[in-house]
């Protein structure tokens, strides 16, 4: 892997990454003539001068024969501070969690590299493990392609089937992404606990030395490009991207999660033929899965378009004696029927059977679903409206909530402004 006594990163994102994570000497930060420090360039510049690195003004020119991509800025650091494997287990320990790491199988791309990077990071992962050869390192362009990310990762190259051995001596199930037939599918398997998810490398995937080692092997199904050209993608809740500036410079970005809005006056529920689509006791707009009959009458009709046809048969080849080895808490529905979000309607279920053994009412936070739990930043809260205290009444009230709209005068449950007749349980997002 490239190494020397000092690196320049370019880009606003990743300069100001490396400052502020301050993992490694920065030397100088580095501004084109005529930039003018605004946004993250400005915190870039207010991170530097915090703590005492030079600031210098050089010519565009420069920048522009080093790199085409720069924006105006970059930083001269030492190189990547690498750490050991154990030192990855002693953070998850100081932190009280199990174990969450990710481990890469000789990766070569360094954009491939930035971006698994920049997910781990999301995801809370308490550090990553490379080959200590025949891999892409931490270089500059594996920093601008994670946005900085690996920054404030922890990351160690070392022999990948002694870390392996030494994850599975602390504890840690180590689990191997495959796309061949016999791979378990994801969403079937049990991955709670200290957990080690190892991805191979482009085109060839695992080697078999690290694949051997692996405790369990398990697939992800995507459609692919093609499926998703032709309209056939497949999620229950999907991320809208809203942009501020202009596409020339760094423009700000905002996300908005989208599921179901569990709409009263639900207009879906008005055009299913077989009332598959309906409002339950709890006030939620519900999917009866064996009843539904695949008209799309009810995405036709839905004006959030989160709702969404399952053209594919993920378990057709999958015997009958081995379904029954699957995870009870995931039903994989047949090809043919709609599917959208329920609100996570089998985990509000158990937590009320658990409150109903424990002779207690529920409690604000004994709900999660799956979206709130998966979130890093925390974004989204789950909760009873009556309960003043609770956090989602708390997040109701937050100026940077989402409001959502309602088109045709529908009420929905899911933002702060809206009001439930039928239920009181509601969902927050801060954008």
């Amino acid at each position: 892997m490239p190494s020397g006594p000092r690196e320049t990163i370019y880009g606003r994102n990743a300069a100001y990454e490396v400052i502020r994570a301050g993992r490694r000497r920065v030397h100088r930060l580095l501004l084109a003539d005529g930039v003018a420090p605004r946004g993250r360039l400005k915190e870039a510049v207010e991170a530097a001068e915090g703590r005492g690195i030079p600031v210098v003004r050089v010519p565009r020119a420069v920048l522009d024969r080093a790199s085409d991509s720069h924006h105006g800025a970059a930083v001269v650091t030492d190189p990547y501070p690498y750490v050991q494997v154990d030192e990855i287990l002693e953070r998850a320990r100081l932190a009280d969690d199990a174990p969450f790491i990710l481990i890469l199988d000789t990766l070569q791309d360094p954009q491939n590299f930035g971006a698994l990077l920049r997910s781990a990071e999301a995801v809370g992962v308490h550090g990553v493990i490379i080959p200590r050869h025949q891999s892409v390192g931490v270089t500059e362009g594996v920093v601008r392609a994670s946005a900085g990310a690996c920054e404030h990762l922890w990351i160690a190259a070392a022999n990948l089937a002694q870390s392996i051995r030494r994850l599975k001596e602390a504890g840690v199930w180590v689990v191997g992404l495959e796309l061949g037939r016999e791979a378990q599918p994801v969403e079937t398997a049990r991955l709670g606990g200290p957990l080690a998810l190892v991805i191979g490398a482009e085109g060839r995937g695992l080697r078999p030395l690290v694949k051997s080692r692996c405790d369990l092997h398990v697939r992800i199904p995507v459609v692919g490009k093609v499926q998703v050209a032709k309209g056939r993608e497949m999620h229950w809740i999907r991320v809208d991207r809203y942009f501020s500036g202009e596409p020339s410079g760094s423009p700000e970005i905002v996300f908005q999660p989208v599921p179901c809005m569990h709409c009263e006056d639900a207009p879906c529920e008005q055009v299913c033929p077989v009332a598959a689509t309906v409002h339950d006791a709890q006030g939620l707009n519900v999917m009866v899965y064996n009843r539904c009959i695949g008209t799309r009458y009810c995405s036709n009709n839905c004006p959030y378009k989160v709702r969404r046809f399952n053209f594919f048969n993920f378990t057709k080849d999958t015997p009958d004696i081995l379904k029954l080895a699957m995870n009870p808490d995931v039903t994989v529905r047949a090809r043919g029927v709609m599917e959208k979000c329920t609100y996570c309607t089998q985990r509000i279920n158990r937590v009320k059977i658990d409150a109903k053994l424990a002779g207690r009412e529920l409690r604000d936070g004994d709900v999660k679903t799956a979206c709130q739990q998966a979130c890093p930043a925390s974004a989204i809260e789950f909760g009873d409206l009556r309960d003043q205290s609770s956090r989602v009444v708390k997040a109701k009230t937050d100026p940077v909530s989402s409001l959502g709209m309602k088109p045709f005068g529908m009420m929905t449950k899911r933002y702060a402004v809206s009001t439930n007749v039928n239920s009181s349980t509601a969902m927050v997002v801060r954008r």
